[in-house]
């Protein structure tokens, strides 16, 4: 497993430490945010909240095998050379999710390093608002992302992040998304896509990573658009099973009913079952070989029938095609 590095957001906080007293209560350390009315090429459009550092790039005070960007920055009267590297596919993450959504960047970071990374990643200006460091709620040492000062409805704001502090106090609004450090064959952001397309009809985006574990596992749900009117998604002949899986996330998936689940993963259980009882048969029918082979060499009175015995143990000791697992095999429901 790979060992995490500490990341860039730690090593600033110990050049950029927060002071309070004991005396101070969360109310206190609430920084209020300026947030402007949604320009008009983003008004009536969900909010898209996106976090910077191990979700978009991931920076180091150390080159890296690639440095996509360099950025210089200055604290405690000392300057500081910053390596950058891109997750693939953010550019265009940013692109065709501005055509959906209002897009905002939220950082724990520093403005100064945060500005000169997202001018890089966002040459056509389409982030409709940058926060940063100083815009985070400080509650019991943590910096955590209040989605309740962005002055935008709840029903409305996805928060992408891969720090589940950064969405506590909203974790229904929240995407956990995976780290990223260095592998550039990574596809999380790309993935994504097409998912955020289909959450901007709904009327209420919440819980959002209920409604992603259901994208990711059912062909088909029901939802309730922007107009109040309930709608059916059904799979796109384009999308990949396969792809859709690799969208959940480290976060806690929610518990759907047990039969619901079935019905997605029947036939997939059914041919992994399938699959374990050939090769369970493949071995008996080895072991059968191997016994007649030293039945030739050894006669030995009632061979087959001690084989067979021997067999049917093996069998029931692994519950397949035995008669003491009858009425135990899961009958899953088929796909209407």
């Amino acid at each position: 497993m790979r060992q995490q590095k500490s990341s860039l957001i730690q090593l600033l906080c110990k050049c950029l430490k927060f002071r309070k007293t004991k005396s101070q209560s969360y109310e206190q350390i609430k920084n209020p945010i300026n947030i402007p009315q949604q320009t008009e090429r983003s008004k009536g459009r969900k909010t898209l909240v996106i976090d910077l550092d191990e979700t978009l790039v991931h920076s180091s005070f150390e080159p890296m095998k690639i440095n996509d960007l360099i950025v210089e920055v200055s604290m405690n009267d000392q300057k500081y050379k910053i390596y950058v590297n891109i997750r693939p596919g953010a550019q265009e993450f940013l692109l065709e999710t501005s055509k959906y959504f209002e897009i905002i960047i939220f950082t724990a970071s520093i403005s100064e390093y945060a500005n000169s990374v997202i001018d890089f990643l966002d040459p056509l200006g389409l982030v409709d608002l940058r926060l940063f460091r100083e815009n985070c709620t400080i509650y019991n040492n943590i910096l955590v992302k209040d989605l309740s000062l962005l002055k935008r409805n709840l029903d409305s704001v996805i928060l992408i992040d891969n720090s589940v502090n950064s969405f506590m106090f909203q974790p229904m609004n929240a995407i956990h998304i995976l780290n990223y450090f260095e592998d550039k064959s990574d596809q999380e952001l790309t993935l994504l896509i097409p998912f955020l397309k289909l959450l901007s009809q709904f009327q209420d985006v919440r819980p959002v990573h209920e409604w992603l574990f259901k994208y990711a596992h059912f062909d088909k749900f029901e939802y309730v658009d922007q107009t109040g009117t309930k709608q059916l998604f059904y799979d796109l002949p384009t999308s990949s099973d396969t792809q859709r899986d690799k969208l959940l996330s480290p976060a806690d998936t929610p518990k759907l009913e047990e039969q619901k689940i079935l019905i997605k993963t029947g036939n997939l259980n059914l041919k992994s079952q399938q699959l374990k009882e050939d090769e369970i048969n493949d071995e008996l029918e080895e072991k059968q070989n191997e016994s007649i082979q030293a039945d030739k060499c050894t006669e030995t009175p009632n061979r087959s029938e001690t084989i067979n015995e021997k067999l049917c143990v093996l069998r029931d000791n692994l519950n397949i095609n035995s008669p003491n697992s009858v009425g135990k095999q899961i009958q899953f429901p088929q796909n209407q």
